[in-house]
């Protein structure tokens, strides 16, 4: 259910219990998804899949499941390999986009930066790569599945919804030093572009580089990641007050998505990845804005967390 706040934190979307359980699957489910995904990009003419980081991912997810089990794995590269599995199913949502898009040249632009960059991070402070264009990609991805109109134009995004166009920076710190950074540049990206706007902020690699959510009852999880993308965009809002008017940047909104291993579950352990936006406002008197990112915080559900073809019947929505 979603729950809102009005208070410095912002409106809060969350279905995060739900997802969790959702988005568990077997492991040869998810490299059969993953093997989908290559399909598709190659099919919208992105080159070199097969040899890019995302074939990367699809050859370690083979080995991982021809493993006899996770001990066959240092605790590194296990961590490794499940992390690599939120940006694989961000890719997914991504094509999916891409394939019902009525702007399907916009869109193979922005694919073919896609597979650029290595499979696995060493430090998550390692150089830019496809993963900045990669989440800019999945938060036009949500809005244009939850019937937004969205646009690849500067800042990174124009949203237009409600009467209003909203300008959007995507940024992807990939360490906690370099999170304000990336909040002023994107303050100032969406300053200049003339229109008031929003720093979406992809917290994953800079707060939780590395880490997996291993847990024996899905709620659990559900909590722990709703608690730290809160707190992470609370921390941040009095940042952007200090450094916007209300009139140029009245919101943050943070991106938090982990691996889950739920070894509770009763068919065996169930791979899961755990999605959270948190979105928190910057204006001091809300007037209409508030009711704008209400709304279109209740049509982002969709977009987040519409079934797609290959998810289980039955089981909900799937992250």
């Amino acid at each position: 259910m979603t729950s809102r706040s009005t208070g410095d934190t912002g409106f809060l979307v969350s279905k995060l219990q739900k997802e969790i359980r959702g988005s568990e699957r077997s492991w040869d489910t998810n490299f059969q998804l993953l093997d989908g995904v290559r399909e598709s990009l190659e099919g919208m003419g992105v080159p070199n899949v097969a040899a890019s980081r995302i074939g990367g991912y699809q050859r370690a997810f083979h080995a991982l499941r021809d493993a006899a089990s996770m001990t066959d794995y240092s605790v590194e590269d296990g961590a490794r390999l499940l992390g690599s599995m939120t940006d694989f199913h961000q890719l997914r949502r991504i094509v999916a986009a891409a394939e019902r898009s009525d702007q399907q040249d916009a869109w193979i632009r922005q694919l073919k930066q896609l597979p650029g960059g290595a499979a696995f991070l060493e430090a998550p402070d390692a150089r830019p790569d496809g993963r900045d264009i990669q989440f800019e990609c999945f938060v036009a991805a949500v809005l244009e599945l939850s019937g937004l109109a969205v646009a690849f134009e500067e800042p990174d995004l124009l949203l237009t919804a409600g009467g209003q166009t909203v300008a959007i920076a995507a940024k992807r710190p990939r360490s906690r030093r370099s999170i304000l950074k990336n909040l002023q540049r994107g303050i100032s990206q969406v300053r200049r572009s003339g229109s008031p706007g929003l720093v979406a902020l992809d917290l994953s690699t800079a707060l939780h580089h590395g880490d997996c959510i291993n847990t024996n009852d899905v709620r659990g999880g559900a909590l722990l990641l709703r608690e730290a993308t809160d707190s992470a965009v609370a921390e941040l809002i009095p940042r952007v007050r200090s450094n916007a008017q209300s009139s140029d940047v009245f919101g943050i909104l943070g991106h938090l998505m982990l691996p889950v291993l739920n070894f509770g579950h009763p068919q065996g352990t169930q791979v899961a990845t755990a999605v959270r936006w948190t979105v928190g406002h910057t204006f001091n008197d809300p007037g209409g804005w508030l009711d704008w990112v209400n709304d279109v915080g209740d049509r982002c559900d969709a977009g987040l967390y519409l079934p797609l073809e290959g998810d289980s019947p039955g089981m909900g929505h799937q992250g």
